[in-house]
């Protein structure tokens, strides 16, 4: 996906991405040969069903996959190629240059210490300041992203907080060290719809401020529209439609898009019949030879069946990898 019309270098550079892991007899593809470009000041949102290789592709871009993963293809943040790093580098370059948010700060926390301590350790880790420079960092952390009582949270441990509150947290920890990239692997999932709203206008708002370059990953076809910039539909490890939120969202092209959309409950639906997507994702452990959505595609043919589809450019910003959009473009 190289559909940004952003002049600015990429701060997020990947290519042909694959990700497989392999143990004793089995294979399982999770990501297969995802490529894309993203500036400082842009959000890309990626979509799709539980499975489709959205959390693998952004633990990925911080080299958080265990030993028995295979990657292919290359990831590069601000220049750096993340595959080829050391460990030691690698653990440098997380929480600095590239940071995540992950979907239950209730786990991601350690529960043992306090939210100030935490943030103070990783202020620490990365930059050459003093431990009550490392506190006065926390503090206005905490303020960003509007947390009441700064100073008094500090002192909370992870238990002690709402919800709301921890995310609020996991946020000023992931924005600590001031990094150009923030990942954001499904935010607000846990949250109700008022803490959902605001989380999302206060990663939006914090985001456009430090012109950070965000990658934030969703199922939720709701937020992916209130928070994107650029939307990538994934599907069997692929990107199977990409274009800016306005291309997916209101003029879908992919059969697997708009089956999400049509899928997606909203308000008016009352006493309306709910649409679904038939069958289950694929197993990947042993894709189809042909569009992996073919078997639950209404519209698929033959050759559906029979080789990957290519990406067909439908404007300048906006792709799908679809048989049939190719052969009417032909």
């Amino acid at each position: 996906m190289n559909d940004t019309v952003s002049h600015r270098p990429p701060a997020v550079s990947v290519k042909d991405l694959t990700v497989a892991f392999e143990r004793d007899e089995s294979r399982v593809s999770a990501v297969n040969g995802v490529s894309y470009d993203l500036a400082r000041g842009e959000v890309l949102t990626v979509i799709g069903e539980s499975g489709s290789g959205k959390s693998v592709m952004l633990r990925t871009l911080l080299g958080l996959v265990p030993g028995h993963a295979r990657l292919g293809g290359s990831v590069h943040i601000n220049g750096v190629d993340m595959n080829r790093l050391d460990p030691a580098t690698l653990s440098a370059m997380r929480g600095r240059e590239i940071s995540m948010i992950f979907q239950e700060p209730s786990t991601a926390f350690d529960p043992v210490y306090t939210i100030g301590e935490q943030i103070i350790e990783t202020v620490l880790r990365h930059e050459d300041v003093s431990h009550a420079e490392a506190a006065a960092r926390a503090k206005d952390m905490l303020d960003l992203v509007a947390i009441p009582s700064a100073e008094r949270r500090l002192r909370n441990f992870p238990h002690e907080m709402s919800g709301g509150m921890r995310q609020r947290a996991m946020i000023a920890l992931a924005l600590a060290c001031r990094p150009s990239v923030l990942l954001a692997d499904e935010p607000t999932t846990a949250l109700d719809a008022t803490v959902q709203i605001q989380i999302l206008l206060l990663l939006r708002k914090l985001q456009r401020e430090l012109d950070m370059a965000l990658i934030f990953v969703t199922h939720d076809m709701g937020v992916a529209a209130e928070i994107s910039d650029r939307v990538a539909v994934m599907y069997a490890g692929r990107f199977v439609e990409t274009g800016s939120a306005e291309d997916v969202l209101l003029n879908a092209s992919h059969p697997y898009t708009r089956s999400m959309l049509d899928s997606t409950v909203h308000a008016g639906m009352r006493g309306q019949v709910l649409q679904t997507i038939r069958g289950a994702p694929p197993d990947l452990r042993a894709l189809p030879p042909g569009c992996a959505f073919a078997p639950r595609c209404p519209a698929a043919v033959g050759g559906c069946r029979s080789g990957q589809p290519p990406a067909v450019g439908l404007s300048r910003t906006h792709t799908a990898a679809c048989l049939q959009l190719a052969a009417a473009a032909a």
